[in-house]
């Protein structure tokens, strides 16, 4: 097992042996200290050990010590192998230690070193090494437990052959020093904080006024940062300030005393070609000697105070130019002092005192000025004041040292002492005597005019309503020349339908029969053309029939006419989607109809026209009692402002008057939203009744039927229905006699095929089926009383075996559709009836007789 390294306490032990050994020796050590041995022998616990004196005489022995023991560092020698040969007693009073105690203890052992770091450790052992010399700082823990702060400086020992014999060690107590560098920091970080957040600006400059330091408050008010600052002279930073600097300075080194509360004015680079003001204090540095060696400034920007007070002298004098420009005067009273001050000359002019005449004191002004009879009243005044009753205020006459009497007004302001009398009056006084008579004669124009303006009131009524009347005429009028507009186009369209179409029907009806006949060769070539002159002629005019009045908006209402108008605009390129919401227009009346109508289509056609767009949406919807129809397109839009004064946007200005004219004199109203690049939105509003009625007509029919067959009780089929052998019964239904005539002969031409009788209208029709029940009714649509859908719709409800086809000049879209939801097997135009009139009989007759047969069949 390792032996453990001694420590303090033993070494301590071992010395005050050999001490003792050493006392014991008397004659030794005398020779030792007189010099007369060279070197020493000494047994000890750890065995004998040799002390050479290296042949120095006990004189220079005693020089040494005595000289070591004066100088004030610490010094101590240490062998080769770091143990203390020597201590001065300066040493001893650092540590606290006596020499005896510690001789012959290793420096590490007794003087505990702690290394800033393990490096600095390193560099000194090479310092040794290499250079045989060493100076640093470190802490040395004493055996006391105290440490110390120290400086040592360590030189290495060496014998003639150059070999190491030890170290001397000086050391010097550097604690005190140390906490003056650290009071020294701590006050410069005190400054360091104080110059960086202070609210005014710190700089320290040389003598030259070059920056040395300067702070961030300083370096915001020049508008360039610390590090720019620094070693630029003050003209470099701030030009316009260095012929002021320099005075300031070169005082200061002229009387030694400091500058203070000198202001500056100038610009800087943080707000160029604006004046910017300082308070500035400038203070000497002096150096070791006393020398001037810079300048300390304190500055403080007062740019803002300078502002206000040169805008508060500019406000001043603007009231006193206001004062004169208004004739009105400011006045000070101090009634313990019974003084006036009259700020302006405006209250002298007043008053008729010429400038220069004695003050007009408050006793003078009250006995000499204020009119007799008013007298009373402007005291009462002032005693409210002054008893902090109330404020100072009096309007009444004065008499002007001409004798002249004007009416003053005077209002104030009063300061109060603690007790609540008044220390201060401070007022305004005018002269209102003109203001006075104006208003007197403005009191009189207001009766006058007063008296004017109820007559004027009254005619301005009589013709506001006059315009209302007009208006609503004109609103009115324009509204019947757009229903004539439409009823006369109704009136031709009826009369090309009931007049030119069923001749051009005819027409091909009576060709189709020539043509079975037989005829020659040419004349069958002729016919042929003559149909197709015939059928273009037809569908011109079915062509100008819609144009002029849509059939599909008066037999099926404005739904269906809004998506026949979506698919007429489609064939001129515009693409129209129409949606049907839950709109009920049942109630609607005609005229109503074909007037939104009409303004659709005006809005499709101005979009088409105008708005360069793809695609138009048309919805109708019904809520909250109004029937609402919104018109919207993707094109280009428009400035409703800039169309206000242009014919040239989407739509004239006169066809939106119009469409909002019309929509007015319905009761609705009519709004247009668009902008440019953002298409277009029309929206028609109309109020309407939530509830649809049928038409009485119709209600009176169905009536009818209803108490028919609860008489009668259930019907059985046609009877010819199972009759395949016997004639078919055929009866023609067309408010056209010609046409009648006309399908008859087609119809005589079939040997099976019996025509057994024709009606006018539906309502024929449908007592024609009751007393006949024919297996056949060819229907048309377009009939008075009652028209060919509703007819379809009672016989075919009523009489499940007649089968009903329809027919009609517009034979396809709403109308197809109606007369197949009414129960109608088919729907045939009218020049089709001479080619397939026959073949759709036998056709949809054999479709019936089997679904009979089939139905026969599952009964059984």
């Amino acid at each position: 097992m390792a032996k453990p390294p001694p420590t303090v306490q033993t070494l301590l032990q071992e010395n005050r042996e050999l001490r003792a050994r050493l006392e014991e020796s008397d004659s030794t050590l005398r020779a030792i200290r007189e010099g007369e041995v060279d070197a020493l022998v000494v047994e000890g616990a750890a065995g004998p050990r040799l002390f050479t004196l290296q042949g120095l005489d006990a004189e220079q022995t005693r020089f040494r010590s005595e000289m070591l023991a004066r100088v004030s560092d610490a010094v101590i020698a240490v062998d080769a192998e770091e143990r203390i040969t020597f201590l001065n007693a300066a040493a001893e009073r650092l540590y606290g230690v006596r020499s005896d105690d510690v001789l012959g203890c290793t420096f590490t052992e007794m003087f505990t070193p702690h290394w800033p770091s393990a490096e600095a450790e390193i560099t000194m052992r090479t310092a040794l090494r290499e250079r045989g010399e060493w100076r640093g700082e470190l802490i040395h823990r004493a055996p006391d437990g105290r440490e110390r702060h120290v400086e040592m400086s360590t030189t290495a020992l060496r014998d003639p052959d150059g070999a190491g014999t030890g170290y001397i060690k000086v050391i010097r107590d550097i604690l005190d020093r140390k906490k003056l560098e650290e009071e020294k920091a701590d006050a410069l970080r005190l400054l360091d904080t104080l110059l960086t957040r202070a609210p005014v600006g710190f700089a320290y400059f040389d003598r030259d006024l070059r920056y040395v330091r300067i702070n961030e408050r300083l370096a915001e008010m020049d508008g360039i940062s610390v590090a720019a600052h620094l070693g630029r002279t003050v003209g470099e930073i701030v030009p316009t300030l260095e012929g002021a600097v320099r005075e300031a300075t070169e005082r200061i080194l002229a009387t030694g005393e400091a500058v203070l509360h000198h202001e500056f004015s100038g610009e800087t680079a943080l707000a160029p070609g604006a004046t910017r003001y300082w308070n500035e204090s400038w203070y000497p540095v002096h150096g070791e000697g006393g020398e001037i060696v810079g300048f300390g400034a304190v500055v403080e920007e007062i740019t803002e105070r300078k502002q206000a007070e040169e805008a508060q002298r500019q406000s001043r004098e603007r009231i006193l130019l206001a004062s004169e420009a208004a004739q009105m005067g400011f006045w000070s009273w101090r009634p313990d002092e019974d003084s006036v001050l009259w700020e302006t000359q405006y209250p002298y002019r007043i008053l008729g005192v010429p400038l220069g005449s004695p003050p007009v004191t408050a006793a003078r002004f009250v006995a000499e000025f204020i009119h007799p009879d008013d007298r009373p009243i402007f005291e009462q005044a002032v005693a409210q004041t002054l008893e902090a009753r109330e404020p100072f205020a009096f309007v009444g006459r004065i008499r002007r040292s001409d004798g002249e009497a004007r009416w003053l007004e005077f209002t104030s302001k009063r300061d109060a002492a603690e007790n609540g009398r008044a220390t201060r009056i401070i007022g305004t006084v005018q002269d209102i005597t003109d203001r006075l008579l104006k208003a007197e004669a403005l009191r009189a124009s207001e009766e006058q005019f007063r008296a004017l303006a109820g007559q004027l009131e009254h005619v301005v009524k009589e013709r506001t309503e006059e315009l209302v009347q007009s208006q609503d005429r004109l609103r009115a009028l324009a509204t019947m020349l757009n229903l004539t507009e439409q009823r006369e186009r109704k009136r031709l369209a009826d009369e090309l339908h009931d007049y030119l179409t069923q001749l051009l029907v005819l027409g091909l009806l009576n060709l189709g029969q020539m043509k079975r006949i037989g005829l020659p060769p040419k004349a069958v070539e002729k016919v042929q053309e003559t149909e197709g002159v015939l059928t273009q002629a037809l569908t011109y005019s079915r062509t100008l029939m819609a144009e002029l009045s849509p059939p599909v908006l008066q037999e099926h209402g404005l739904p269906a006419g809004l998506k026949w108008l979506g698919e007429q605009m489609q064939r001129q390129g515009l693409m129209v989607l129409v949606e049907i919401g839950n709109a009920s227009t049942g109630s609607l009346s005609n005229d109503c109809a074909v007037l939104l109508f009409q303004s659709v289509r005006e809005l499709l056609m101005n979009a088409l026209k105008h708005a360069g767009c793809q695609h138009v949406y048309i919805r109708l919807q019904e809520g909250e009692r109004r029937l609402c129809i919104e018109v919207r397109d993707d094109g280009v839009g428009f400035d409703l402002a800039a169309a206000g004064c242009s014919t040239t946007a989407m739509s004239s200005k006169f066809g939106l008057f119009s469409i909002r004219e019309r929509m007015t004199a319905l009761g609705g109203w009519f709004d247009l939203q668009s902008a440019p690049g953002e298409g277009t939105t029309a929206t028609l509003m109309l109020p309407v009744d939530s509830t649809s009625e049928p038409s009485s007509e119709l209600q009176v029919l169905s009536a009818e039927l209803s108490d028919q067959g609860r008489n009668s009780g259930p019907r059985t089929p046609n009877s010819n229905l199972h009759q395949q052998d016997a004639k078919i019964c055929v009866l023609l239904v067309d408010d056209h006699a010609m046409v009648r005539q006309g399908l008859r002969t087609v119809l005589d031409a079939y040997p099976d095929v019996e025509v057994v009788g024709e009606a006018c209208n539906g309502e024929e029709a449908v007592a024609f089926v009751e007393r006949v029940q024919p297996s056949i009714v060819v229907m048309d649509i377009n009939m008075p009383k009652m028209n060919g859908i509703d007819a379809t719709a009672a016989i075919v409800s009523r009489y499940p075996g007649t089968v009903v086809i329809g027919l009609s000049v517009q034979a396809g879209g709403a109308n197809e559709e109606a007369m197949k939801h009414a129960g109608a097997a088919l729907l045939l135009t009218k020049e089709a009836a001479v080619d397939e009139l026959y073949r759709v009989i036998r056709e949809t007759l054999g479709a019936k007789l089997k679904g009979t047969a089939l139905g026969a069949g599952l009964d059984k």
